[in-house]
């Protein structure tokens, strides 16, 4: 039971990271229609299982408005952003696309609060500052220091 969950949450990032590290740098040429297609099926392996194991009473919207709905979401939230990052993975490199995938989280937190009008309490506070820490302490790690010797 618990161990199961614990290992579901694990599912998606370790998805995700697969598709980023590989769609950097293919070894070879994928088209950007075939690349989006496996981003969705990645998608689709979290979270199927998910919707099949939490057996909602609804699962499409019932009312014109609700449509609508799903369609404007999916095409903002997730069609655009997977064109965008399809075509600019290839000319990047992969810790950058990752770097990049990690704020994620940070922005629909944001978008949320500001768009939809959720609230956002202490956890999604923490979890965002952590996230910008670790990105942060990542790009520090990086860069040489100044009158460092090299070689």
């Amino acid at each position: 039971g618990a161990l199961l969950s614990v290992g579901a949450c694990f599912l998606a990032p370790l998805v995700v990271a697969t598709q980023v590290q590989y769609l950097s740098n293919p070894r070879r040429y994928i088209p950007t229609t075939n690349r989006m297609a496996w981003i969705t099926i990645g998608h689709i392996i979290v979270l199927l299982p998910l919707a099949i194991w939490i057996a909602p009473a609804q699962v499409l919207p019932v009312s014109l408005t609700g449509l609508l709905s799903v369609l404007g979401i999916a095409l903002v939230a997730a069609a655009i952003p997977q064109v965008l990052f399809m075509l600019g993975a290839p000319k990047s490199c992969a810790d950058k696309n990752a770097l990049t995938g990690s704020l994620e989280l940070v922005v629909a937190l944001l978008t949320g609060a500001v768009l939809l009008g959720e609230s956002i309490d202490r956890l999604e506070v923490t979890a965002m500052v952590l996230i910008v820490l670790a990105l942060f302490i990542k790009q520090v790690e990086n860069k040489p220091r100044e009158g460092a010797v090299t070689g």
